[in-house]
């Protein structure tokens, strides 16, 4: 294994750009579960108080 190779730009900028779109995917995801939780959550309580 040759640890003086470095990787081209153009391969390296692929995998972090893949990495970020996952990381925002997952982000995205996180909020979504959230921001669902809450809502069912708050018409629960609505409808219980009432």
């Amino acid at each position: 294994m040759n640890l003086e190779a470095v990787a081209p730009i153009t391969d390296t900028l692929s995998i972090l750009g893949l990495g970020m779109l996952g990381i925002f995917i997952v982000t995205a995801a996180i909020i979504l579960a959230i921001t669902l939780l809450n809502l069912l959550t708050a018409r629960g309580k609505k409808s219980k108080d009432s």
